[in-house]
C-alpha cells in the first residue's frame, strides 16, 4: 500500500510538472519567445574554399589571405580581398609597394572597418588610403574584433619596430562585449565557426585592478533544451543578463585603451578614437579618453537613415556611409595636422 502512495505522487508530482512547463511554454510562446536557432543568421556562401578565418594564436583568429566572392542568405553578393598578412587591401593589390619608405597609418576596428557587406574599394580605409597616396593605410579591421586585438596587435607591431605616423582605433561600445567574451557574445558568435577556426582573447581583471589576458575557444554552453523549449531560451537570456550586471565590460575597455595610450605615448605616436557607432556608453568614454590625452573624433552615422546602411540585405554600414567615415576622419587627421596634405 505504501510503495502505492509513493508510486501516486510520483506520477502526480510528475505529471504536474510536465503540465506546468507546457503551460509556462505556452506563455513564453505567446509573448514571442521561441527556441534558440543560432542556424539562421549564418548561411553564407564563401567561394572559394568556404571559410573565411583561421586560427591566430595571438589575435585569436584572423582572417585567410585571399580573394573571396561572398554571397549572403538575403542575396547581397560583394568581394574581399586580404593580402599575404591576411589584412583586407586599401588599393589594388598591383599598386602594393615592396619598400616600406612610405609613413603608415594604421587603422583598427572590427566590421565596420574591415568593411563586411561592401567592396574593397568602397570600404573607409580605401578611401582614405585614396586620398593620401604618401602614406600607406593599413586595414587591421577584422569582423567580430574589439578592442583587445587592437591592443595585441599594437603590442605586436611595436615590438618589432613598426612606429606609424598615426593610429586610428575606430571604436564602439559593441566592442565592450567583445574585448570580455561574455555569454551574450558567445551566444552571437559560435554559430559563425563554420566559416574557419576560431578562438578569443578574453580580457579581464585581477584582484588588484591589473589588466590579464586569456584565450578561450568560440563555444556556447547554452540551458538544457534551449535549442527545444522556448522557457528554456528565456532563462538562458536571463543568466545573460544577470552575467552582464557582474562584469564592468565598459571599464576593461577603459583599462585596454589606457594601455594602448601609454604604449603609443611612450613612441611619440598620436592616437585617435574615432567613434564609428553609437551605443549606450559611447559618449562617456569618449569624453573620458578625451581627457586622458586621446584625440577624439565622433565619424558615425544614424544607420536608420535611408542609405547609411545595406538593409534590408545586410545592417551593416553601406558605400555611403563609409565615405562620410573617410571624409570625417581625414578632416579631423588634417585638422589636428596628424598627417600631411598630399599634393595632387
Amino acid at each position: 500500500m505504501a510503495r502505492t502512495r509513493i508510486k501516486f505522487w510520483a506520477y502526480y508530482l510528475l505529471g504536474t510538472a510536465v503540465v506546468g512547463l507546457l503551460i509556462m511554454e505556452i506563455a513564453v510562446r505567446l509573448l514571442g519567445y521561441s527556441p534558440w536557432n543560432p542556424d539562421t543568421r549564418v548561411k553564407i556562401a564563401v567561394d572559394p574554399g568556404g571559410s573565411l578565418t583561421q586560427t591566430d594564436s595571438l589575435l585569436g583568429y584572423r582572417h585567410l589571405p585571399g580573394s573571396y566572392h561572398i554571397i549572403l542568405p538575403t542575396g547581397l553578393e560583394f568581394d574581399i580581398t586580404h593580402d599575404e598578412k591576411s589584412l583586407r587591401v586599401t588599393r589594388p593589390t598591383d599598386s602594393y609597394l615592396e619598400d616600406q619608405l612610405r609613413p603608415e597609418l594604421w587603422i583598427f576596428g572590427g566590421s565596420f572597418t574591415h568593411g563586411w557587406s561592401l567592396n574593397d574599394h568602397e570600404t573607409f580605409p580605401w578611401l582614405v588610403q585614396e586620398d593620401v597616396p604618401d602614406y600607406n593605410v593599413i586595414n587591421f579591421g577584422v569582423g567580430g574584433y574589439g578592442t583587445i586585438q587592437a591592443l595585441l596587435r599594437i603590442e605586436d607591431l611595436l615590438e618589432q619596430h613598426r612606429q606609424p605616423a598615426v593610429i586610428v582605433l575606430a571604436y564602439s561600445s559593441l566592442h565592450d562585449e567583445r574585448n570580455t567574451f561574455m555569454r551574450s557574445r558567445r551566444k552571437e558568435v559560435s554559430a559563425w565557426n563554420h566559416l574557419g577556426s576560431m578562438r578569443q582573447p578574453v580580457a579581464v581583471l585581477d584582484d588588484d585592478g591589473i589588466l590579464s589576458i586569456k584565450y578561450e575557444d568560440v563555444r556556447y554552453r547554452a540551458v538544457p533544451l534551449t535549442r527545444y523549449l522556448a522557457v528554456s531560451h528565456v532563462l538562458d537570456l536571463a543568466i545573460n543578463k544577470v552575467e552582464h550586471r557582474f562584469v564592468d565590460s565598459h571599464e576593461i575597455t577603459r583599462n585596454i585603451l589606457d594601455r594602448i595610450l601609454k604604449l603609443a605615448e611612450a613612441q611619440e605616436i598620436p592616437v585617435v578614437l574615432a567613434h564609428i557607432y553609437t551605443g549606450p556608453m559611447s559618449d562617456s568614454l569618449m569624453s573620458w579618453a578625451r581627457d586622458l590625452g586621446f584625440s577624439v573624433v565622433d565619424i558615425s552615422v544614424d544607420l536608420r537613415d535611408e542609405g547609411m546602411s545595406n538593409r534590408p540585405y545586410d545592417a551593416h554600414p553601406s558605400a555611403l556611409a563609409n565615405k562620410h567615415y573617410s571624409s570625417t576622419l581625414l578632416q579631423h587627421l588634417k585638422e589636428e595636422d596628424l598627417i600631411e596634405s598630399s599634393e595632387q
